[in-house]
């Protein structure tokens, strides 16, 4: 936004021209007779000349719309946490922390010899720890509400029920 509206004042404070340009716009042609053959469809076109200006006011009015659309998006977001929930139904996964915690530095043994790394092993390892319990959550509802996972014989995959 900042660059176009120097451009905008640097053309109007004529410090830089206005360019301008011949932009050809195409239509449907709206008289097209599908019955007569001779006559196949053709695109009705208009050329009209745009300036610079119009065509980064046109850019500013986007983003704006663009802006305002992405803040409603923002303000609409759910507010829940899944894991958060998860979390505080179900007992603590301490003990699967420090497996996870060392199962990632088995995997990536980088981090698991440097010390200047651990915070990101610690973290990865939470991680884990967090989808475990997310998991064994979702598990526990779908068996308390009645929504359960079976295999499918014909097409030889889950599907919930």
């Amino acid at each position: 936004m900042t660059t176009y509206i120097f451009v905008v004042y640097s053309i109007v404070a004529h410090k830089r021209p206005n360019k301008m340009a011949m932009v050809e716009e195409y239509a449907p042609n709206t008289t097209y007779d599908p019955s007569n053959v001779a006559d196949p469809p053709r695109p009705i076109s208009s050329t009209t000349q745009v300036s610079e200006v119009q065509e980064l006011l046109a850019s500013a009015s986007d983003t704006t719309t663009s802006l305002f659309k992405l803040s409603i998006f923002v303000r609409h977001a759910t507010p829940r946490d899944r894991y958060a929930k998860a979390a505080g139904t179900l007992p603590a996964f301490e003990e699967m922390l420090e497996l996870d915690t060392s199962h990632v530095a088995s995997k990536f043994p980088r981090i698991g010899r440097n010390p200047e790394m651990n915070w990101l092993q610690k973290r990865l390892g939470r991680a884990i720890t967090l989808r475990r319990q997310y998991l064994n959550y979702s598990a526990n509802h779908r068996k308390a509400t009645g929504v359960f996972q079976y295999q499918d014989a014909t097409h030889g995959d889950y599907r919930g029920r």
